[in-house]
């Protein structure tokens, strides 16, 4: 498989407008803290797309947190499977992913759909921006905190969010050297953009993933063999019964035209190959007992009864052995 893919339209329409809100809150930010654009820019301007930006942001997160716990529930059925859980374990594949970032260790850990750094990225973001809204509508409220006593307050709320704007900033360009480098080289992927990813590089970058995407694909391969077995079981009935009913309607034209050795030889292959073919047990009694063959007639007229006792000529086969018994034998 070259490609697998990575995430669909929706994942990709998140992620895309998570990015453009975090940039735009961040750029926005260092405008109304002042040196990033000339003096005359206007600063209402940038303080209202900022507060947007930054709310934007924090709603899209959120909305992204509930739609994978709602995706993990529903596709595990249980909380504990969802797969940005923090589980026993990952705290030292963390450190070991660190050390082979850093070269102290040879490969990168084995991680499940998610990595451990990768599960710390998304929960560190969330809670950056957390934060980042709260210290934010502290200082955009500061109207309304009561007293210039609380100003200090205010003061440090201000540089605990231009703080944690830098740390979110490191995180963002911390996510775009994972993406951007794989195991030491550049090699852009473009994921987010086109849902797929090359196998190889998925194998990698997100082991876990990779797995569970073949898994995938081998549930359908063995589901389409066993589909395509079933259909060639269906055509092989379907042939059999079409050849079942060639030989009872050469049977009839041949006992029509009154050549009833023929037409026990159609009648006998179409039992053959279905043993329980009724009509073609009556017919074959009816020209046995023209043939004169009345103790023949009888056995294969009592089995007739025995194999459909409700077909519409049972009464009609019944009267038949009665004849035949008032016959006399053979």
């Amino acid at each position: 498989m070259k490609f697998i893919p990575r995430m669909d339209l929706h994942l990709r329409l998140q992620h895309g407008f998570l990015i453009l809100f975090t940039l735009g809150s961040l750029l926005t930010g260092r405008a109304v803290a002042g040196g990033l654009f000339p003096g005359g820019a206007d600063f209402d301007l940038w303080y209202r797309i900022h507060q947007w930006a930054g709310f934007a942001a924090a709603l899209l997160v959120a909305y992204h947190l509930t739609y994978l716990l709602v995706r993990g529930y529903v596709e595990g059925r249980n909380w504990p499977s969802f797969p940005l859980a923090w589980r026993k374990g990952d705290m030292g594949e963390l450190r070991r992913q660190a050390g082979f970032v850093l070269g102290r260790e040879e490969t990168r850990p084995a991680g499940d759909v998610f990595r451990a750094s990768q599960k710390a990225l998304y929960w560190g973001t969330g809670l950056l921006l957390a934060t980042l809204a709260v210290t934010g509508i502290m200082v955009g409220l500061w109207e309304n905190l009561g007293s210039f006593g609380r100003l200090p307050l205010l003061g440090f709320a201000a540089r605990l969010h231009r703080g944690f704007s830098l740390v979110l900033a490191a995180a963002f360009l911390w996510h775009l050297y994972g993406v951007l480098t794989w195991e030491g080289r550049f090699a852009p992927q473009w994921a987010w953009l086109t849902g797929k990813m090359r196998s190889e590089l998925a194998e990698a970058m997100v082991p876990g993933h990779h797995r569970n995407v073949l898994a995938q694909e081998e549930e359908r391969l063995a589901s389409v063999s066993r589909k395509s077995a079933e259909e060639e079981d269906d055509e092989a009935r379907q042939l059999e019964k079409d050849a079942v009913e060639e030989d009872l309607q050469a049977g009839n034209r041949l006992a029509r035209e009154e050549k009833f050795v023929d037409a026990l030889f159609h009648y006998r292959r179409a039992l053959e190959r279905y043993p329980g073919y009724s009509q073609a047990r009556y017919n074959m009694a009816i020209v046995l007992r023209k043939m004169g063959e009345r103790k023949m007639a009888a056995e294969n007229f009592h089995q007739f009864l025995k194999d459909d006792p409700f077909h519409p000529l049972a009464r009609k086969a019944q009267e038949i052995i009665a004849d035949i018994e008032k016959e006399g034998g053979e």
